[in-house]
């Protein structure tokens, strides 16, 4: 059983699209949304946040049972690009996987594709690019091999 990580690390909204969850692109025109998606003091919080709380989450893992599927866009300033690759380290292209993708229904589109190519049983999951799990919390996802296809695992 792999544990599959998919993250988000600032993928814009499409200009025209009909799905937009984000309130800063609900509200301001899309070139003033990207000029703050990608603004250097943002990105360096995010980056901050990414470096020393979710990379170090995963990569800590008790059990090294998981992949993990990390998604940006083209767009991202390649100074970001550059901190994001180091970050990574030697992990990435073995466990850790960066792919690049236009906006959110490319990497809906994309991240569904690559779900669709794993041996089975696997176990999704969607980790916010600011967000950190427990040192087992693959370990305690390794225990519902049993689980049906499609169905949901939640900790309240």
């Amino acid at each position: 059983m792999t544990i599959i990580f998919l993250t988000r690390f600032s993928i814009p909204v499409a200009e025209h699209s009909n799905y937009i969850p984000f309130e800063s692109a609900r509200s301001r025109q899309h070139q003033d949304y990207l000029n703050i998606l990608y603004s250097y003091s943002r990105l360096e919080k995010k980056m901050s946040i990414f470096t020393e709380l979710c990379v170090p989450s995963v990569i800590n893992q008790t059990s090294t049972n998981w992949k993990w599927h990390i998604f940006t866009s083209p767009l991202l300033p390649s100074n970001f690009l550059n901190k994001l690759e180091t970050c990574l380290g030697e992990q990435l292209n073995k466990s850790i996987y960066l792919h690049f993708v236009d906006d959110m229904n490319d990497f809906l589109s994309l991240s569904n594709r690559i779900l669709e190519k794993c041996p089975k049983p696997y176990i999704s999951c969607r980790l916010d690019d600011d967000d950190g799990i427990h040192e087992t919390f693959v370990e305690k996802m390794e225990r519902y091999t049993s689980l049906e296809d499609g169905d949901i695992i939640s900790f309240t």
